[in-house]
């Protein structure tokens, strides 16, 4: 999927597209589908800076002393919306995701636009900072939605969710900061595919334990029986040992 530009102010929505019909060349019109990458490669880090729905207006500090003649942060809730409706009317692009056709006229003079051409060659920000982007750039919705999606909404809509020791554990596995605790890792894959198992009916024979894990269990059965006995109760062992 290729991030998109469109001109929300086009009065020429329609691109133009050739189509080749018994050797002959036809103009047809179709929809214009904005800027994509290949117009000019800065398009999709520019999409991806934050969450805000377009660009080119006034900053809302600005609407804000025009329409009240007060500072942002004196605004109720419901002025400052106001606010944030003006600037969403004045929006000379939005941003969108689409597929590629050629682009209408206007939406190609938007490339030579001066202010438009120094924002899309901006750097795009480090993931670290993307916590501080403003709460009016942040699409809680299509967050929603999307967490739904891939099945993660409990996870990241948690009470507490930046001290989850999930979530916590979760970034840490992606980083590798757990590539070193083969036991631990493993004892965890055990468990989670122990309870996996259970919700869909499914035993756990010939389950294949992660060998630093596998080993860890051969050790305590050889030292201490009982106590290999006793932390099965608790943890996901493996059956075949616990014959031994």
């Amino acid at each position: 999927m290729q991030s998109v530009l469109t001109d929300i102010w086009s009065k020429d929505s329609m691109g133009t597209q050739a189509q080749s019909s018994k050797g002959k060349k036809k103009m047809l019109n179709i929809p214009c589908p904005g800027l994509m990458e290949y117009d000019d490669q800065h398009i999709p880090a520019y999409a991806e800076h934050t969450g805000a729905e377009g660009g080119g207006a006034r900053s809302y500090l600005v609407i804000a002393e025009e329409w009240f003649k007060k500072e942002w942060t004196t605004l109720s809730k419901e002025q400052k919306n106001e606010v944030l409706d003006v600037q969403k009317h004045e929006h000379d692009h939005t941003t969108l995701d689409g597929q590629r056709t050629l682009p209408c006229s206007s939406c190609k003079e938007l490339l030579n636009n001066a202010c438009f051409r120094a924002i899309i060659t901006k750097k795009k920000p480090d993931n670290k900072n993307y916590k501080f982007t403003n709460h009016q750039y942040r699409p809680g919705v299509l967050g929603s939605i999307y967490a739904r999606v891939i099945e993660v909404k409990e996870l990241i809509e948690s009470a507490d969710v930046k001290n989850s020791p999930a979530v916590k554990y979760t970034k840490g596995v992606l980083a590798g900061k757990y590539k070193d605790h083969n036991v631990f890792t493993g004892l965890v894959e055990a468990m989670v595919s122990k309870l996996n198992h259970e919700e869909h009916g499914v035993g756990m024979q010939n389950f294949r334990y992660a060998p630093a894990y596998d080993e860890f269990i051969h050790i305590i059965s050889i030292q201490s029986p009982k106590v290999h006995q006793f932390l099965s109760e608790h943890l996901q062992w493996c059956a075949k040992i616990l014959q031994v």
